[in-house]
């Protein structure tokens, strides 16, 4: 009784089997290659890859990264101003810490620079290696080094400005506000360099300005 209970048993889950099993058709796997191809097509047409962005909308978003990291610079090189000019220890630590959030705060220089540098290796990458509105791979070696040391002088500034926010001497404090500044300056650049080791946030700015001149 129990073996033809079992033969039994052993037959229904075959029949379920054979009439559950899912069936894909050779035209099915042609339809979703050719899905995944136009999808991929769109992307790159579109957007420049996941970002959804043409490239002058891409330039523009980049423009205005470059326009607020300037301005966040300027206040920080500001606040480290008056921190020098302050007539006592709690103006002066009052400032250094607006310079330090500015920088390091919540949507502050810092944040803004990773997502540059997120831009950079990404869509303007791909720009590059396509030859897009005239950038070449040499062309944004050159913008990723200038990104690096712009980085490396803020990061150089926050240590000088956490040195201020600890000194006990005013001597101290005001000889790492003058070094802090310097390195924020050096951030900064001037115009007209042609050197991404020492242009700072100019450069990159004067070049984005030239790429987007010629998608005109």
């Amino acid at each position: 009784m129990q073996a033809r209970f079992n033969h039994s048993q052993r037959g229904a889950i075959s029949f379920m089997r054979k009439h559950t099993e899912l069936r894909v058709e050779p035209w099915t796997v042609v339809v979703a290659v050719v899905i995944v191809a136009l999808f991929g097509l769109l992307l790159f047409r579109g957007g420049m890859g996941s970002t959804g962005m043409n490239p002058q909308a891409m330039m523009m978003q980049s423009m205005k990264g470059i326009d607020k990291a300037l301005n966040q610079v300027n206040t920080a090189i500001s606040h480290m101003d008056e921190a020098s000019k302050a007539p006592d220890s709690p103006s002066l630590q009052k400032h250094a810490q607006l310079a330090k959030d500015v920088l390091a705060g919540k949507g502050g220089m810092s944040t803004q620079m990773k997502m540059m540098e997120e831009m950079m290796k990404g869509p303007m990458m791909n720009m590059a290696q396509k030859g897009m509105s005239g950038m070449s791979m040499e062309h944004h070696t050159n913008m990723m080094t200038a990104m690096q040391t712009i980085q490396a002088n803020i990061q150089g500034a926050l240590e000088h400005v956490e040195e201020v926010l600890e000194a006990d001497k005013s001597e101290t404090a005001q000889e790492h506000i003058r070094l802090g500044t310097e390195q924020l300056k050096a951030a900064l650049g001037s115009s007209g360099s042609t050197d991404p080791k020492t242009g700072g946030l100019t450069y990159l700015k004067e070049q984005m300005t030239q790429m987007m001149g010629r998608m005109k």
